[in-house]
């Protein structure tokens, strides 16, 4: 019901370096300007490269949905997210998961979560090579977002349990 403005797969030359993406994949990614394969650069960090890869093409105020690719998600998940944004005010990320398994108020993020890009304009501090090991994104942008001041709010609709 509410369309991405752009969608980033980000996907590892290091993965990827000399093997041909499935036709239909390419097909789809050339039907639109809004959608981008972005060619992450090193070595592949897994999960970890989904958000931290495209923060350079992001303004402060863009706002990030980080979406599993392996879940079929309802029509209308990416408004009933804005909802809950719009909501609390613009100031907290919002999770699908509503389990009380973060630190503090916070909940855990999970497999759709929607933040701003300001809210991890910190990120290169606490992210090192260690942490990118871990290839534990969720738990990494909580605890970012917890440290830069923002505490995640669970969504009204559409939790999604891992």
């Amino acid at each position: 019901t509410v369309k991405p403005d752009r969608l980033y797969l980000n996907l590892s030359l290091t993965e990827f370096y000399g093997i041909e993406l499935p036709e239909d994949l390419v097909e789809y990614f050339n039907s639109d300007d809004r959608l981008i394969i972005n060619w992450v650069d090193g070595e592949n960090t897994k999960s970890m490269k989904k958000v931290f890869p495209i923060l350079e093409y992001l303004d402060d105020d863009d706002i990030i949905i980080d979406a599993d690719d392996d879940i079929l998600f309802p029509i209308d998940l990416i408004e009933s997210r804005l909802k809950d944004f719009e909501k609390y005010g613009e100031k907290y990320p919002i999770t699908s998961n509503t389990s009380k398994c973060g630190i503090g108020e916070s909940i855990v993020m999970s497999p759709l979560s929607l933040f701003q890009k300001k809210m991890l304009n910190n990120w290169d501090k606490y992210v090192d090579d260690i942490v990118l090991h871990t290839y534990n994104d969720d738990r990494t942008y909580l605890y970012i977002l917890y440290l830069s001041g923002y505490i995640a709010k669970p969504s009204s609709k559409y939790s999604v349990k891992e």
